[in-house]
């Protein structure tokens, strides 16, 4: 970057954006603005740069190698953007009688039971309320203190967020049996993944941005044919057939138990997501925070060692 010039993170967001779905007119559409601006845009973004990020062809754009690594350096960049953020807004007064839980959709059902019971052992008088949102939400509210404990997929390392993990877990490629598809014996490559319609979250999720540092390292580029937030709508939309996801946790091996859905490992590369306890770095209730954190650590662990995950191993620490 020429010497004067500051990163534009307008500009990044819109350019990451675009990395990521390699056309201009479905990036524009997800911004919410015209193509003709988005092209402008990044012209203007490659001149202040003195870089070129974008390869444009007549099926789209690709990224090049220098774009591809400030496409996944951006995620960070933005995150701490983000962060400082909620540090200027400052922490929202939290009600003593509260206690606030937040956890990622596709956790949810496997675990509320477990830890409303142990946080109403640990305070029987307080309330219970549970935030179920994506990762980059809970993110935000666990750093702003609006949520004293979350579990985070790959919470990102800024100086808001203290995090322990707990579990890694290998995501697979799930498909619904009515497919009968003839797979190799060994793990599909992400490349042989990209042949196949998708059903994936949204960009906000762990899983997804998990797949998109994938895409972006490795010059591939998935195309789902559906983005939904909800893991249970991703779930019927994969039973029925209308598209295959790259998935984990455990209500997938209770579809795979019941015969809902079909599983293939992914390699080339290993897509592996680290579930994390997390919390602001500094809590306005600095007791509350560290149990409840315990009280999670301890209810993914049961879960685990009670069989109930089997795709996942606990990070010994």
């Amino acid at each position: 970057m020429p010497a004067g010039n500051e990163l534009d993170l307008g500009k990044l967001r819109q350019f990451i954006e675009l990395a990521r779905v390699g056309h201009y007119g479905r990036a524009a559409a997800r911004l919410g603005i015209e193509q003709p601006q988005l092209s402008r845009t990044m012209r203007r973004f490659e001149q202040e740069l003195d870089a070129e990020l974008l390869q444009r062809h007549s099926r789209g754009v690709t990224v090049t190698d220098f774009g591809r690594n400030l496409a996944e350096a951006g995620e960070g960049i933005l995150a701490a953007a983000d962060a400082i953020h909620e540090f200027r807004k400052g922490p929202d007064v939290q009600d003593e009688d509260e206690v606030v839980v937040g956890l990622p959709p596709r956790l949810g059902p496997a675990l509320t039971g477990a830890v409303f019971e142990g946080v109403r052992r640990r305070w029987p008088e307080r309330r219970v309320r549970f935030l179920e949102a994506s990762t980059a939400l809970l993110e935000g509210h666990t750093r702003a203190g609006r949520v004293q404990a979350s579990l985070l997929e790959d919470p990102p390392d800024t100086d808001g967020l203290i995090s322990t993990p707990l579990l890694e877990e290998e995501l697979v490629f799930a498909f619904a049996p009515v497919w009968s598809l003839s797979l190799p014996a060994r793990p599909l490559r992400l490349r042989e993944v990209a042949e196949f319609p998708l059903v994936l979250p949204t960009v906000t999720h762990g899983d997804r941005r998990l797949v998109l540092k994938a895409e972006a390292r490795y010059g591939i580029r998935l195309q789902p044919v559906l983005e939904v937030d909800s893991p249970m709508t991703m779930r019927a939309l994969v039973n029925a057939g209308v598209g295959a996801t790259i998935t984990g946790g455990p209500s997938l091996h209770e579809d795979l138990a019941k015969g809902l859905v079909a599983s293939h490992p992914i390699a080339d590369p290993v897509l592996k997501t680290r579930l994390c306890a997390a919390a602001a770095r500094h809590p306005i209730a600095r007791g509350t925070t560290a149990d409840l954190a315990q009280i999670l650590n301890e209810c993914v662990t049961s879960l685990v060692r009670g069989g109930q995950w089997p795709g996942a191993a606990l990070v010994l620490t």
